[in-house]
């Protein structure tokens, strides 16, 4: 942030009229005055004064600052510079405007003929922006008037009419011309100052206190009290776990004098050491006094309360619910020990959590009173359900049932744990009941900065869009050695996103006075990272990212994320799905036990707003995770599989029905949006049995290891577009290993691809069957086993081009390899032993096969079909090249070898051999066209009635 623009009340104008000020940005000042750039991920970060984390720099206020001044000036900051480092040891003024305090870290000072200082003076993170700042109470009347101070500009030089006139247009109605009724310039110590405005409305107030005016904070001044005292103590003791010093009160006093420039009537100590109530002489002393909240005093950020509630908080943070039972268990676990060993104990261990029934006989008021509850064993009947909206554990002490009439309905901010807990939900069976057991709608939030484009007067430009993403952490749903019974879905997982791409949506008006809407719903940035840090100690500092594009009238919304974990859970006897996630939700399901329910798990697709997926927080994969994992009877209905991704029917791929789930997804289609088309998901060393059918991909990115597959009705595997890549998977006595499809439009490049190394497909009806329409369909297969099937690969489809290398096709009855309607295939190093059949080209598809063997094929091993008419114009090159076939075993297996039935085609056969055979020549067999057909008959026909003459 450049504070060059404080030279006169014209440039005052044009610098926030540029930037477009409302609301928060002052957190992002310095990121809405640069040029349009890429989208950027923040690096630099600095610590803040008061919780010592570690921030964004965008996010530090004051934040960093340059200044440019005279050479003279530079030397003179140089030598103030402390013996510690780049830090000013005293307050220094720079160019008569800018007050540099000390502590202040000087960046970097150019070397030019009037040198820009790089610098940032001491700064506060949003989240204790907002712990500092003095806001309004319920039982105040008044609310009309506010503190503006700078410990950096000089106020004398900033018009302060204009500065929130313009940074804030809201302030303007149909009652009043100005924003501002009255101002009165304070004069604090050392030449600092300060500014009492009053302003026309409470909402004026609330507005103002969520402005960010260059290099100023704003307090709330609250109405003059009879008693004239304030309570001054170190903002520290609002922070968890910190040590707050002691204050010494005749120190305090002379620091409101000396710094305030107040007179002090009278002292003293507050209820703890950490606070001082002083009096004040006037009512001017008093609101000087108030000014100094935030300000740093012996390396200590200071509040200054009004009032002197200070005394309830510190007792609250006092009191300890020492009562509780589990209290009792703790004292009795560490009687052993002495005073001072079991104080450090019980500290470390902090509240003991709430126990139900034997402290609080209702669930939902444990959850109020503690964010720990203990359940013990026994059952409980909950009617109207549970309404979890906090960062609770629920823990189960035993074997505890919650017999529920309504769903668990999770939407927490910080996530939610639940362990050791059975919840058995209505068997619904035929009736209207359509809700789940568990409803998770949302576990974390992440913030979206949104504003317009461009910015005329009080007009804006188009429709806001986004700029900014912050994010801190990614709390999780947690439910661990939980079983799940009965419900229409054992669990429900609602993400944030769209369910399919909203086009020709009406777009609401825009109001005159826009920033008034985002006053009224929009997100206080600084309350939110302020109950993130409570909550998220472990994390270092938030994230966030900027589009590097221009955002004018800036305001921030919450985004709702969900994220569960299911660790050692049994879910059964659901109607439909097991597990529902839709609208991107992500899920991570580790060794559970899911069976006996109408669907497994179930992903839908979701729609990723455009302006929000170049911001890292929405790529985040893989959306689904699942390992360990054991799916077993799923067969409620014919429909019914194990894994659905992308909610695609198991009955078959009916074009209605590709036509009808591509339609607004597929790129370069008319309804097009640019959101998130595949989902990513990952399955590792999962059991699938006993199923109607298995894995059901539509365009999915997956990833599947180590799976074992067995007993499946219908198909193991399904895969409709996408990219697959299966590794060292067991697949048994199914119908089909592996069906793979690609379709229906060709404006992709790959639509489907699959990559399959070491796997074992054995005792299946057909192996793999894979078959384009249109769209290319590329097919890899390394290392594969494909044992003891009906068939072993069938392909079709002009584009379908399919790569097999070491593998391995045995024993299949009928065929091991059959390509047909203009499919290609390549094999190299691959192994066709003993079946019906080996290799079937049908007319018009293509193959190279090299360096293979071929044993025991009953049938041709490999044989090239024709059509009688076949074109000889159209014709495609195949090669048989260094392939080695085995001796004749027992009758007449082994026995054929190659056998050229086409005659569009041109096979090349090359050093082919058979041990103790020599050289294998092909065996030749041209079909007869169906002219020549025709004209034999003729003749035939006429050759016997010859003969009867």
């Amino acid at each position: 942030m450049d504070w060059s623009w404080l030279e006169d009340a014209e440039r005052v104008e044009e610098h926030l009229y540029a930037a477009g000020l409302r609301l928060h940005d002052k957190w992002i000042c310095s990121t809405l005055l640069r040029d349009e750039e890429p989208c950027q991920h923040s690096e630099a970060s600095y610590s803040c004064v008061l919780c010592n984390l570690r921030w964004p720099q965008e996010l530090l206020w004051p934040g960093r600052m340059k200044l440019r001044t005279s050479k003279e000036e530079a030397d003179a900051l140089a030598g103030g510079l402390s013996l510690q480092g780049q830090v000013v040891a005293r307050y220094m003024l720079c160019s008569g405007r800018v007050r540099l305090p000390v502590n202040t870290l000087i960046l970097k000072i150019s070397d030019e003929l009037d040198p820009v200082i790089d610098f940032l003076p001491p700064s506060l993170c949003p989240a204790c922006s907002a712990t500092v700042q003095r806001k309004p109470h319920k039982e105040d009347q008044a609310i009309n008037s506010i503190l503006v101070r700078s410990s950096s500009a000089d106020l004398s030089n900033v018009p302060m009419r204009i500065a929130l006139d313009v940074a804030q247009n809201v302030f303007y109605g149909n009652d009043h011309e100005h924003m501002i009724v009255d101002e009165e310039m304070l004069q604090l110590g050392y030449g600092h100052m300060a500014l009492r405005l009053t302003v026309p409305s409470t909402a004026s107030v609330y507005s103002a206190l969520r402005l960010g005016l260059p290099g100023c904070s704003i307090d709330y001044l609250p109405s003059t009290p009879a008693r004239l005292t304030v309570t001054v103590y170190p903002a520290s003791v609002h922070l968890p776990h910190a040590n707050s010093p002691s204050l010494n009160p005749s120190e305090v006093a002379q620091w409101l004098s000396s710094v305030g420039n107040c007179h002090v009537a009278s002292y003293t100590s507050g209820c703890s050491a950490h606070a001082v109530v002083a009096e004040l002489a006037s009512v001017g002393c008093w609101h000087r006094a108030l000014a100094l909240n935030g300000e740093l005093w012996q390396r200590t950020v200071m509040i200054v309360s009004a009032t002197e509630n200070f005394e309830s908080h510190a007792c609250t943070l006092s009191s300890r619910p020492s009562t509780r039972r589990i209290m009792l268990y703790w004292l009795r676990a560490l009687s052993g020990l002495g005073v001072v060993a079991k104080r450090l104990v019980l500290a470390f261990l902090g509240d003991p959590p709430v126990m139900v029934p034997s402290d609080i006989g209702s669930l939902e008021d444990a959850m109020r009173v503690s964010r720990n509850v203990i359940i013990v064993g026994g059952h409980y009947t909950l009617p109207q359900g549970l309404k979890i909206r906090s960062p609770v554990n629920l823990i189960g002490d035993g074997q505890v049932f919650l017999h529920l009439g309504s769903p668990v309905q999770i939407r927490s901010e910080f996530g939610a744990e639940l362990r050791n807990l059975t919840f058995l939900g209505e068997q619904t069976g035929e009736s209207d009941n359509r809700s789940a057991v568990i409803a998770v709608q949302c576990s974390y939030l992440v913030a979206i900065g949104r504003g317009y484009r461009c910015y005329s007067d009080i007009t804006p430009v188009g429709g806001r869009r986004a700029f900014a993403c912050c994010s801190w952490g990614r709390p999780s749903i947690t439910l661990t050695n939980c079983t799940i019974r009965g419900g229409h879905h054992g669990v429900d997982l609602r993400g944030g996103c769209g369910v399919r791409p909203r086009m020709g949506k009406s777009r609401r008006p825009i109001l005159a006075f826009p920033a008034t809407q985002y006053l009224e719903d929009g997100l206080d940035l600084g309350a939110w990272l302020e109950r993130n840090r409570n909550q998220h100690q472990e994390v270092d500092m938030p994230s966030i990212e900027f589009s590097g594009k221009r955002a004018y009238v800036p305001g921030w919304k919450q985004h709702v994320m969900t994220f569960a974990q299911l660790i050692d859970c049994e879910i059964s006897n659901s109607v439909t799905e097991a597990i529902n996630a839709w609208r991107g939700a992500r899920l991570e399901m580790t060794r559970c036990w899911i069976h006996n329910c109408g669907q497994g798990l179930t992903v839908s697709h979701f729609e990723t707003p455009s302006d929000l997926e170049q911001f890292k927080e929405f790529q985040l994969a893989p959306h689904i995770s699942i390992r360990e994992c054991l799916f077993e009877a799923i067969e409620g209905n014919d429909w019914s599989s194990a894994i659905s991704l992308g909610r695609f029917m198991t009955s078959g791929f009916t074009r209605s029905q590709e036509s009808e789930l591509t339609k607004g997804f597929m790129p370069g289609s008319k309804g097009k949006s640019a959101g998130q088309y595949f989902l990513e998901a990952e399955l590792l060393r999962n059991t699938l049995r006993c199923c109607n059918a298995g894995v059901i991909c539509s365009r999915t990115n997956l990833l599947a290891r180590s799976n074992q597959v067995e007993h499946v009705k219908f198909g193991a595997f399904q895969i409709f577009n996408g990219k697959t890549i299966m590794e060292e998977n067991q697949i048994k006595q199914c119908a089909i290993a592996l069906t793979a499809r690609s379709g229906l439009s060709a404006a992709i490049s790959w639509a489907a691809k699959l990559e399959l190394r070491s796997n074992l497909l054995q005792m299946c009806e057909v192996g793999l069957r894979l078959s384009s329409a249109r769209a290319q369909l590329e097919v890899n297969l390394s290392q594969d086993s494909l044992i003891g099937l009906g068939d072993g690969i069938v392909i079709q489809g002009s584009t379908s081009n399919v790569e097999m290398e070491g593998c391995r096709i045995a024993d299949c009855k009928r065929m091991g390899i059959h390509a047909f309607k203009e499919s290609n295939v390549t094999l190299r190093q691959c192994q066709i032993l003993r079946n019906g059949r080996g290799v079937v080209i049908a007319s018009g598809s293509r193959a190279d096969i090299s360096r293979s063997s071929f044993e025991g094929n009953t049938g041709w091993a490999v044989r090239f079909e024709g059509h009688p008419d076949d074109d000889l114009s159209l014709g495609s090159t195949s090669s048989i090249v260094g392939n080695s076939f085995g001796c004749p075993e027992k009758g007449n297996a082994g026995r054929k070898r190659v056998r050229v039935d086409t005659r569009s085609e041109m096979v090349r056969c090359l050093a082919n051999s058979s041990p103790g055979e020599g050289l294998v020549e092909p065996e030749v067999k041209l079909q007869k066209t169906s002219h020549c057909a025709v004209l034999a008959d003729e003749m035939a026909q006429l050759s016997l009635q010859t003969e009867m003459l």
